[in-house]
């Protein structure tokens, strides 16, 4: 695709291009999902397990106590086979918590980073269009354009990463900023692609060698490199969260 596929469809509204940044995605919590951990699968299926195991070991209990059976124990294994067996429970349940401990304070790094990259591609990107020779309304249609892109791959990055379910139920979303003042044909290629954030990627590298052909990133090839590694930097980071 051609970067020059990517006008918006209408005029940008007043906001400026550091107020843009700021507020490149913003979460939409739904008031509803603040017992989200409860309605989850495995929440339900532990309790149900947990339930289920405690009605059985009442009525085990009943009926060893109040009909004489004492058939528990018989059941019951020496002291050693126990304290064996509680050490060893001990051991995985240490090693699982710790494991999970440790996913969980990656994905935090990784969604952190992420997000930082994109602020900083952002960022540079903007400042590189200070020096530029083009324009003034090049330069507005290039940064309008940038941080819409920005914004939809890091909406997409966040919502590729809560599972593969295709179903929305459960799932956060995410508004995106200025989505619909993208062309249509933009908007349709991005919602058909079946690798949609690899897909946006490179449109926001489209754009950004047609702003150096143009002359509206107005700094040197080698300090514009600098961008061009941050965008490497977020979908390998991407990537690396997705392993989680």
């Amino acid at each position: 695709s051609n970067p020059a596929c990517f006008p918006l469809s209408k005029p940008a509204g007043g906001a400026g291009g550091a107020a843009a940044m700021v507020s490149m995605v913003r979460l939409l919590v739904d008031r509803g999902k603040f017992c989200h951990m409860v309605r989850s699968r495995g929440f339900i299926m532990s309790a149900i397990v947990a339930f289920l195991s405690g009605v059985a070991s009442g009525v085990l209990y009943y009926y060893d106590s109040s009909r004489g059976g004492q058939f528990i124990e018989k059941l019951v294994p020496t002291e050693v086979v126990f304290n064996v067996f509680i050490t060893f429970c001990a051991l995985v349940l240490g090693f699982r918590t710790a494991h999970a401990l440790t996913r969980y304070t990656d994905a935090a790094m990784y969604l952190h980073k992420l997000s930082a990259c994109w602020f900083d591609t952002a960022s540079t990107l903007f400042s590189f269009c200070r020096p530029s020779k083009a324009d003034n309304e090049a330069v507005d249609q290039f940064q309008q354009t940038l941080i819409r892109l920005i914004s939809v791959v890091n909406a997409l990055s966040l919502e590729a990463l809560q599972g593969t379910s295709k179903s929305a139920h459960g799932k956060f979303r995410f508004e995106v900023l200025g989505l619909e003042d993208l062309d249509a044909a933009t908007q349709g290629d991005i919602v058909q692609s079946e690798h949609r954030v690899e897909f946006v990627f490179q449109l926001v590298q489209q754009l950004c060698v047609d702003g150096m052909e143009s002359g509206v990133l107005g700094v040197p090839a080698p300090i514009l490199t600098r961008s061009f590694q941050e965008m490497g930097s977020a979908l390998v980071t991407f990537h690396e969260a997705k392993k989680l």
